[in-house]
Formats: C-alpha cells, structure tokens, sequence
C-alpha cells in the first residue's frame, strides 16, 4: 500500500469515558508507536489494532480516561534496515512494499522533526546561523525548554520575567507570568529601607531581616490568622505554671512566654497547636484592674488566670476569669449560684458583667456535667447578670462548674487558679503541680467528724478547692479523749462501697489524752470532688475535737 502524505503525530484532549484513540497516520508495526498520557510514556494498558490500515491504527485504553487528559501518538520508525533480501530467493511484494513504506516513513518522521527546529530562510542559507552565547542567552532570555529553546511568553518575547508564562499544576490553575508569582513573596533584603518594605509587604507572607518566615496562616479551629513569626508551637501534657500570693487583690505567675494552648483539663490543653506570645515584663494578675469580663470582682469566689493575645500583639495580656457555679437548668439556660466555700445551697449569684452579653461567642470549660468530671468545651451565646446561655447544654446540672475564656482575644491559655475570699487573695504558695494554702475546716453539714463513723460517709469539696482540682491536700486532726489504751484508723475511700485510698493508723499506750495531726494526706477524685471516710479501731468513739482542715489541692 502506498504511504500518502501525512504527519505522524496526533494530539487529543480526552473525553471523559473516552477510550479509543485513531492514530491518523498509517502504521505497519505496533513498536513503531510512541503513546504518551499527560507527557508520560505508557507501554503498558493498551493496544493497538488495524496495523497497515492507510486510514490510521486504534489505539485502545483498557482504563476509561477520567476527562482531561493529553494523549500524544508519535510514530518513530527506527532508522534500520531488518529485512535481508537473498539471492535467487523469494522476492515477495508484500515484504518489498513494506520496506519502501517504512524507508517514506522514516523520511516523514524526519521532516516532522526538523519542523520542530529553528530555521532560516533560502534566502538567508548562505549567511551562518550564530547562536547567542551563554551570557547573551542569560540576559535576553529567562528559561530555556529540554531542548535548549527559549521560552517565550504571551508578548512574543522573552526579554523579562514578566513575558513568561506560569500555570499552577493541578486542575482548575489560574494562568500568570513569572515575574507576578515571584513578587508574592517579598523579603526585607530586597529593600533600601524599612518604610518601603514594610509597604510591599502588606498582604503578602514576607521574610524579615533575619531571614525569618512571617507568613500569615489560619489555624485549624481558630477563626483569625496568625503570623508564623509568633513561633507556633506543639502544646503537651505536664506541669502547667505556678500561681503564687502577691498582695490583698493579686497573684503572680512565673512564666517568659504563654504558649497558647487553650483551656487545661486534668493534665491536658484542649488545642493541640498554638502560637506563642512573649508575658508582660510585670507577671502580675489582679481582681482589681485585670478582670477579663466582669467591672467588679465577687468576692468569696474562684477566679482563673489567663495569658492571652491578638495576632500581632507584642506581648501576651493577663486577665482574670470567674469560675461560674450552675444552679437548676433551665433548656439551654444555665442559673448561676454562688461558688465559694461552704455553699452548700442554691444561692443566687450575680456578676456585674462590664458589658451587656460580653460573653457571647467565647468559649467555655464544661467542668463537671451531673457531678462528674466533663472537659468537653461549648460556647456561651447570651449572659446576664445572673445566667448564661450554652450553645450546648449536654448534662449540666445543679453545682456543676463551669469557665469561659476572656472575650475579646483571639488566643488564651489557662494558667492557674486563686481564691478571692472576704478580705484578700488567699495565701497560696504553688508549684505548678501542688498548691499549699491555709484554708479552713470543712463544714459540709452531710458530715460530723468526732464519735465513731462506722459506715463511709461523703466528703465534699467542691467549692472549698479549686474547680479543676484533680485531688485534695487535707490535714486530718483529732483527739483520743479517754485513758484507755487501744488503736484507732482513719479510712478515706474513692467512693461508698469499701474502696479504700489512704489509711492512717495510731497506736496509744498512755493514760491521758492524746492529740494527732495526720498532714498532708493527698486524696485523688475518681469522681467530682467527693471523698468518703470511716474510722474504726477499739477507741474510734473516742475521737474528739475532730476536724478535716484543707492545706491544698493537686492541679496537673
């Protein structure tokens, strides 16, 4: 068969579904055909039929094409010679034929490749063709293709990196030029002075004089951006910060810098990420000046200590935030009662908040859900002086605790906790882990201390130590009153069914009245804030002048 003239080389778009692809040139073997998908060689996944065909072969896929996709056919007869003629041998038409077929083929290859190339006109053969050197190619031209050929953009030339075109990979990539995609980023060292780039930068992620990236970002969960400079940082378990007495109305914290990990619960910051924001050179909280949401403090109240920020901030700012006490739910309205020590009543509570519903959109703390520890986190979306209202309620019931989070800041992180009593900040002395205090004598009315205690009885805390204890620190004191001799034990259980947790035990041989001081008896909660107690041995009915004295609690 004949060779008409025809270019061996056909491109397509394909349709999605597509799979069958005609090649429009003839081929005679199936090797001689380069298949190319979106620029890639496949030799695989195909096949080719209807070889010899004068109409083109078929190239056919065994995979539906997804929509899209660039499907280059290229024949390239090797330039060989297979076919060795012998004498006085078969001289067969078919096999002549073919061999002057693939020899006008090898010719078309050719032609269709030197059309690719440069050239000159028949009027110009005589004069040679020169080349740009190196430093001519580099200053006229900004990018060279594999085969040495300039790139050139949408004005026809390449004289600068604006005429060069650059296309995002990927789909749906909106089309630009180099000298745009380079100028997204800017950095001071390519500046004569502050001034004008700091106007350059508007907008755009930039380095700073130290080379340092300073990129706006958005974090996962958080609504505002951030600049990477401010150093994001992974937030783990362990010791949070100490909170120590400063004066009547203030606490001092000891920390450099506030990694903005969010609320802390049982060891744990409710965000995984956050960014990390330098303390303010006076490391002082105040019920007096640093309330976070209230124009007055309430006294006989547990209040948190905050370290918070805006993006952009120097430094981080300290406020303080009121532990909030639930009284009997209403829907999604939550009663507030009072929260100090003693209360053991639903008794109102009111907050001078600074401004109307100033809590609304600011997270909150869900402590303890139906007198069992939570940790869960909503928003509150209305307040008033005396209630506020949850975007999710879930089981909050009466004495539940609960915290927000200071309005009006992007970041935060819980640092610790104080009590504001009648008259000042409680002394406390905090290491982070432990805080030592002198606090007073239990008296929840559910529980009298002195004669014998056979059965385990409850013990609340709740209000007397901080929301988020996770233990308490207890001085147990007493009186054997008698002039027998005997023992006598102390039990503290998890709960009320004989699951014992610490045991004191002592042994009395005199005649006359002793006195003990069992302190620093740490005490876990399995559950909220509750602790049982017995007491037994031959003179448990002799204890007197009996008392459960708090000197603290545990905070991881």
């Amino acid at each position: 068969m004949s060779v008409t003239a025809q270019t061996p080389y056909k491109k397509y778009t394909a349709a999605p579904g597509a799979t069958l692809f005609s090649t429009g040139f003839r081929l005679i073997l199936a090797s001689d055909l380069v298949v190319k998908v979106n620029g890639v060689e496949v030799i695989t996944g195909f096949t080719v039929s209807s070889l010899g065909a004068g109409a083109g072969s078929d190239v056919t896929f065994g995979t539906p094409m997804a929509g899209g996709e660039v499907i280059e056919l290229l024949r390239e007869v090797p330039k060989t010679r297979a076919t060795d003629y012998q004498q006085l041998g078969d001289y067969q038409s078919s096999a002549v034929n073919n061999d002057f077929d693939r020899l006008v083929m090898m010719v078309q290859d050719a032609q269709f490749n030197i059309s690719l190339a440069v050239q000159v006109q028949p009027g110009d053969a005589a004069a040679p063709l020169v080349l740009p050197s190196v430093s001519e190619r580099s200053s006229k031209f900004l990018a060279f293709d594999a085969m040495g050929r300039p790139i050139v953009g949408t004005s026809g030339n390449a004289s600068s990196a604006a005429d060069l075109n650059y296309i995002p990979g990927g789909t749906g990539g909106v089309p630009t030029d180099v000298q745009t995609k380079l100028r997204e980023t800017v950095s001071r060292s390519e500046y004569t002075s502050d001034a004008n780039f700091n106007a350059a930068k508007v907008g755009k992620p930039n380095t700073d004089g130290s080379g340092n990236f300073d990129a706006p970002v958005t974090p996962t969960g958080e609504a505002a951006q951030i600049q990477l400079a401010k150093a994001v940082q992974p937030v783990a378990a362990g010791p949070r910060d100490a909170v120590v007495y400063n004066n009547a109305t203030s606490v001092k914290v000891f920390r450099n810098h506030a990694v903005m990990g969010g609320f802390r619960f049982r060891g744990q910051y409710s965000k995984g990420r956050a960014p990390m924001f330098p303390m303010p050179a006076s490391k002082i909280a105040s019920v007096a000046t640093g309330l976070g949401a209230e124009s007055t403090a309430r006294t006989e109240s547990w209040y948190a200590v905050f370290a918070c920020a805006n993006a952009g901030d120097s430094t981080a700012t300290l406020k303080v935030m009121p532990f909030l006490r639930a009284g009997t739910v209403s829907g999604s309205n939550v009663p507030l009662i009072k929260a100090g020590e003693g209360v053991h009543a639903l008794t109102a509570q009111t907050y001078a908040w600074s401004a109307a519903n100033n809590l609304a959109g600011v997270e909150c703390l869900v402590i303890t859900e139906g007198g069992k520890f939570s940790g869960r986190t909503t928003t509150i979306t209305a307040n008033i002086a005396g209630q506020v209202t949850l975007a999710s309620v879930g089981t909050v019931a009466a004495y539940d605790f609960l915290l927000p989070a200071p309005p009006g800041f992007e970041h935060f992180v819980y640092l610790g906790s104080f009590y504001f009593d009648t008259a000042e900040v409680r002394n406390i002395a905090d290491a982070g882990v432990v805080v030592k205090a002198k606090m007073i004598q239990l008296a929840d009315p559910n529980f009298t201390v002195s004669g014998a205690v056979a059965s385990w009885t409850e013990l609340r805390f709740g209000g007397y130590i901080c929301p988020l204890a996770s233990a308490v620190v207890v001085q147990d004191t007493h009186t054997l009153s008698t002039a027998s001799t005997g023992d006598h034990a102390s039990y503290f259980g998890s709960d009320a069914s004989d699951h014992e947790i610490q045991a004191n035990y002592e042994k009395k041989t005199s005649s006359t009245s002793d006195a003990y001081v069992w302190d620093g008896v740490e005490l876990p909660f399995a559950q909220w804030q509750s602790i049982w107690y017995k007491n037994g041995g031959s003179l448990a009915a002799q204890r007197s002048a009996a008392k459960i004295e708090i000197k603290g609690w545990l905070e991881l």
